[in-house]
């Protein structure tokens, strides 16, 4: 018998969804483990001369949420990414 959707099956799975430790620590305005792990992407791919663009601009997004202790802040896709970023 196929399994029927309603309401009580969505609200489940949004309740399952985790949240990102870094989310949490934005949120309650400690610093992020950020410098580790994007920090050291970047690092290392400077070392060998290859660009990161993406890992780049997560760090800075990061740091500056960080600096500003308002908690995640929810960008847009094109402040994630704006158009003028390679």
């Amino acid at each position: 018998m196929a399994h029927e959707w309603n309401q009580a099956d969505d609200a489940e799975d949004k309740a399952e969804v985790p949240r990102h430790r870094m989310a949490d620590d934005l949120e309650r305005g400690r610093r992020t483990e950020v410098e580790d792990i994007q920090g050291e992407v970047v690092a290392l791919a400077r070392s060998v001369g290859v660009p990161a663009p993406i890992n780049a601009r997560l760090l800075r997004l990061i740091h500056d949420a960080e600096a500003r202790g308002t908690g995640r802040p929810r960008l847009s896709a094109a402040e994630l990414w704006p158009p003028e970023s390679p």
